[in-house]
């Protein structure tokens, strides 16, 4: 393997890392507290900006949106708008969260053991699930945390193949 193929693994690596991170930092909103038909409440139960200091409820989208904001993928800009603090990263992130949470999402309903994020799955709607008529903070939770384990399942296996790339 040559060396710029060792390089972009290791770019992948550090995207799935950061995508995984993202997901346990929503999977936090979430166990703080969760709403549905809304991306954040307030104390009072009314809709709030899921990034704002009084949000104190969120839905799988809010969490996302928040938990971008809190590890630096975007902030904040002057009127308070979201933009990319690191868009370079952010468009390799994102992308890679959203669908380790669709896969998380469709493990609780798949059983087996997760695999390291197979090729292909049906998009979930995440707004949509986690708005469902049933639906539960629990089931949210452990579909951003399924999710995330299986980022790390991938990078545990892209490190192998570095480390035989080099040894080899």
């Amino acid at each position: 393997m040559d060396q710029d193929m060792v390089k972009r693994l290791r770019a992948s690596n550090e995207y799935d890392l950061t995508a995984a991170r993202l997901l346990d930092c929503a999977a936090g909103y979430v166990e703080k507290g969760w709403t549905q038909n809304v991306n954040a409440r307030d104390e009072d139960g009314m809709d709030t900006d899921e990034r704002g200091p009084d949000a104190v409820c969120w839905c799988a989208q809010g969490a996302m949106h928040a938990a971008s904001t809190r590890i630096g993928l975007t902030v904040l800009d002057n009127w308070g708008c979201a933009t990319y603090a690191k868009p370079d990263l952010a468009s390799h992130v994102e992308p890679r969260a959203r669908y380790a949470l669709q896969l998380g999402i469709k493990s609780l309903t798949i059983s087996g053991t997760p695999s390291p994020l197979p090729a292909e799955v049906r998009a979930v709607n995440i707004t949509g699930w986690n708005d469902g008529k049933g639906q539960t903070a629990s089931e949210v939770l452990r579909a951003f945390r399924s999710g995330a384990e299986q980022l790390r399942l991938r990078i545990a296996c892209v490190q192998d193949g570095i480390k035989g790339a080099e040894n080899g």
